[in-house]
């Protein structure tokens, strides 16, 4: 199974741009994740994980409204990482860390990890049927989130594809330690995790086309 389809960097991002990234203590790549977060792990008690963040807007904003949690956000794709970057400087954030790596190869780093809450915002629909394979949220996907959830954590999940949020009801649905929050659903689950409006989210609106949140909370140990 190919871990990461698509493009990883445009066309107009510099090489100083990439360095400067590689250079910062937030961010995890294939040489320092495992001793940062080893000691990220010991500043920290309580930790959140967003899974493929965009544009960061999300993980920025959980991460200034609880400055005593820890955040990790994993992308690969660069210019969003550049960008991210630039706010966690702008707004001095100490407890967001972001990694350019795919979720499937960042799980062997941060797999000792119990998150609390897992954002999954709008992941890519891969809408055309021979691609439907790629797709981020498989059953190894959630057998996966499974290891790295205590129980009571929360999985929040959107999509404005109908077609997308019908296998991944299945797929949490199948591996059975996960429960739906039927009371949070959409708006409520957006006001109670006080989740920010992302790019895709705010595309999908004027395009008419209606936003799906859905959180699965854990129900085993």
């Amino acid at each position: 199974m190919q871990s990461f389809y698509g493009r990883r960097l445009s066309r107009n991002v510099s090489k100083s741009e990439i360095s400067n990234l590689w250079d910062e203590n937030f961010f995890l790549h294939n040489t320092n994740a495992f001793k940062r977060i080893m000691k990220i792990k010991k500043r920290f008690s309580l930790f959140n994980l967003e899974v493929g963040f965009g544009t960061g807007d999300n993980s920025v904003h959980q991460a200034s409204l609880k400055k005593n949690e820890c955040f990790i956000a994993c992308d690969p794709y660069l210019n969003g990482l550049i960008k991210l970057k630039k706010k966690i400087h702008l707004l001095g954030l100490k407890n967001l860390f972001i990694s350019n790596f795919d979720f499937l190869n960042f799980y062997n780093y941060i797999r000792t990890i119990n998150f609390n809450k897992i954002f999954i915002l709008f992941p890519d629909p891969w809408q055309k049927k021979k691609h439907k394979k790629r797709r981020l949220i498989s059953e190894k996907f959630v057998n996966l989130l499974s290891t790295i959830t205590n129980k009571n954590s929360n999985v929040i999940v959107s999509s404005d594809e109908e077609d997308y949020l019908n296998q991944i009801l299945y797929n949490f649905y199948i591996n059975q330690d996960f429960k739906i929050l039927s009371n949070l659903r959409d708006e409520r689950a957006m006001s109670f995790f006080d989740i920010r409006p992302t790019k895709y989210h705010l595309r999908s609106k004027r395009n008419e086309k209606r936003s799906f949140y859905v959180v699965f909370k854990k129900n085993k140990a």
